[in-house]
């Protein structure tokens, strides 16, 4: 008795959680079974559960994405979830967020799950981490041009250097502002290292540019001081020093095509995972039924 209980209210959210979704979607009919049938077709292939797979598309399409791009949306962004061990609203957000911050369409969705899932495999922050950091720079790295790979690529080194998100976040943050519109006394210290403010305009010269002028500059940590600030020296000088292997990862990232997906295969070969599995297929069942 307590099974079929179970199984009742199981069902019960399910159904609140599909009329949530219509309802956020905008959608109805033809388009709302659509929707549904893809949340239930992630569970036969993945430890998520319909119900979980409906709570992704319901942040997908509640970010903006069309009932269409939001299916689209659904595996790379199951895959990360898997990658990053989150829940698939949490990684929808991310996902979501990701892609409005660097004005991406829903067509990029792999692309920043890939570039998310290869960067946390790679270094010290993991897909949580480089989201609450990409949350602080994002929108600036956008405004001037810098890519998601090479933001990416940077904040990643700095997690290596042990700066926590909000840190790393605020801090490339400032440094991309600071070096687009040195002070006088950022004027001054470009002189006395032979450098001209449109070499350290990452707007001009990309921010691994703008990086590797300083550091052939012989960039010094008191120059960074006049550059960005007390607050903000280290990390500039940290940025500095580790352009080359930030170069190097930002290639990486630019090549990680179908990297969430591997990683997800990877680790649905555990029996955590099988149990996760058998789970959301059971519940496909009984939706399905």
């Amino acid at each position: 008795i307590s099974g079929i209980s179970a199984a009742v209210a199981a069902f019960s959210e399910y159904e609140d959680k599909l009329r949530i979704l219509g309802s956020i979607a905008g959608a109805a009919g033809e388009q709302l079974r659509k929707l549904e049938n893809a949340a239930v077709d992630l569970s036969r292939n993945s430890r998520f559960t319909p119900r979980e797979g409906l709570d992704g598309l319901t942040e997908l399409s509640r970010a903006g994405l069309s009932a269409q791009d939001a299916i689209t949306a659904l595996k790379p962004t199951a895959d990360l979830a898997r990658v990053g061990l989150l829940g698939l609203s949490d990684s929808s957000a991310i996902v979501t967020k990701t892609l409005t911050q660097f004005a991406l369409g829903a067509d990029q969705a792999s692309r920043v799950a890939d570039v998310l899932a290869k960067a946390a495999n790679s270094s010290n922050a993991d897909v949580g981490t480089l989201a609450d950091a990409l949350a602080k720079t994002g929108p600036v790295a956008r405004q001037f041009g810098v890519s998601l790979e090479d933001t990416v690529a940077a904040l990643s080194k700095l997690a290596d250097n042990g700066l926590a998100a909000n840190i790393a976040g605020t801090g490339l943050q400032r440094v991309l502002i600071q070096l687009r519109s040195p002070t006088e006394e950022a004027q001054r210290a470009l002189l006395g290292l032979g450098l001209t403010a449109e070499k350290i305009n990452p707007e001009k010269v990309g921010l691994t540019g703008a990086l590797r002028n300083l550091s052939a500059a012989n960039l010094t940590v008191q120059d960074s001081v006049s550059l960005v600030g007390t607050e903000f020296a280290s990390l500039l000088t940290i940025l500095a020093g580790s352009v080359s292997s930030i170069d190097q990862v930002g290639t990486a990232l630019r090549d990680s095509t179908g990297e969430a997906a591997k990683q997800a295969a990877a680790g649905a070969d555990t029996l955590a995972a099988a149990f996760a599995d058998l789970r959301g297929a059971s519940e496909q069942f009984a939706v399905s039924a």
